[in-house]
């Protein structure tokens, strides 16, 4: 009930109330009946009580005669009322019921039975509310379509997170590192004197090693001791000129190892102790293949150009783990005596759009081997 009262049987409740409405005399559990063995004592010192059952008042009730049979005990109310059911059907209190009401109130309406109830339910009857097989079943199903539909973007979208992290970190680590060598030797803000001053880049990678936490470096073509070759791919799909996808290979010829795991190189430009200088930049046809020419020096068709780069520093942020992905794990800055460090081209990964941006370049899905 919501009041806090408990439900029970209406025929029982009108049975308990016969001594108060009809003035007979309720009946006692005898002796060596139930479960224990209780005599009543009478006291004629006391005033008369309304009675509970024949002769017997709310003090004699509280009384227990103690014998070779029996405990000492206190008999209360609810004992007795509870003794006379305790061959019947259990009871359950009702929603919000924490006691059951004393004996005198019976007969006040403590009781009720929940309307078009003829009985209390027996506690074997109750059944507990639970899902079946079925419905637990669909709902797994459910969670895993869900599950299988959302994940992979989720997943995807951690992964990036990592790889801008790194590329942050990476970058400062890089630049800050090329900042304290021109410090050291007297040339702040100068972007040309680390590259010029050096003939090659294995040199260059080197004097650059001195200014990180490294842990391996390797030169010449050897850097079996760092990890060996390895595949970087383009952030797209590109033809190499020859009919196959292009990689970048340069960590191939050297490289530093951080600490972290990370890939440094420097790829010095400079030429002749200037970072001005001539390269040649060949055509290629509409699929992306370059255009033969026996006359040119290189064999194919193209012009030469000049740039004002001195060099490039590549990083691949997590080493040999994939998916070694220019705009993904590996990035390439750009070092020029006239913007100084750079990196504003997809083929560079775009590092200057990923700090901005907190975001990584579009990357295409593919396949090294035939373009």
């Amino acid at each position: 009930m919501a009041d806090g009262t408990a439900t029970f049987p209406r025929n029982d409740i009108e049975s308990l109330c016969k001594t108060q409405v009809a003035g007979a005399a309720a009946t006692l559990p005898q002796r060596g009946e139930g479960r224990s063995n209780y005599n009543l004592i009478k006291d004629d010192n006391q005033p008369s009580h309304q009675p509970i059952g024949e002769g017997v008042s709310k003090k004699m009730l509280q009384q227990v005669q103690h014998d070779v049979h029996s405990l000492k005990r206190t008999y209360s109310h609810i004992h007795l009322f509870t003794y006379s059911l305790r061959k019947k059907a259990a009871f359950t209190l009702a929603d919000g019921a924490t006691h059951v009401a004393h004996f005198d109130d019976i007969c006040q309406d403590a009781f009720n039975l929940v309307k078009d109830n003829t009985h209390v339910v027996h506690f074997d009857d109750i059944r507990r509310a639970a899902f079946t097989l079925a419905e637990v079943l669909i709902t797994l199903g459910i969670i895993g379509v869900v599950a299988a539909l959302t994940m992979p973007s989720l997943i995807a979208h951690y992964k990036d997170k990592v790889f801008i992290t790194s590329a942050k970190r990476s970058y400062s680590i890089v630049t800050n590192a090329f900042n304290k060598w021109n410090t050291d030797n007297g040339v702040i803000g100068d972007y040309t004197y680390f590259w010029t001053n050096f003939p090659n880049s294995d040199e260059t990678t080197k004097e650059l090693a001195k200014e990180l936490n490294a842990v391996a470096i390797c030169t010449n073509s050897k850097v079996d001791a760092c990890g060996g070759e390895y595949d970087v791919k383009y952030a797209q799909k590109t033809n190499d000129g020859n009919g196959n996808t292009k990689t970048q290979y340069f960590m191939n010829s050297r490289r530093i190892v951080l600490a972290d795991g990370t890939f440094v190189a420097a790829q010095n430009e400079a030429k002749n102790g200037a970072c001005t200088h001539q390269y040649f930049a060949p055509e290629t046809d509409a699929d992306g293949n370059y255009i033969k020419d026996p006359s040119s020096p290189t064999g194919n068709k193209g012009e030469y150009k000049t740039s004002n780069n001195c060099g490039f520093i590549h990083i691949d942020t997590n080493g040999l783990k994939g998916p070694n992905q220019i705009g993904k794990d590996y990035f390439i800055i750009g070092v020029s005596e006239n913007k100084g460090f750079y990196s504003n081209s997809d083929k560079y990964g775009n590092l200057e759009y990923v700090l901005a941006n907190d975001k990584l370049i579009e990357t295409e899905k593919y396949n090294i081997g035939e373009y």
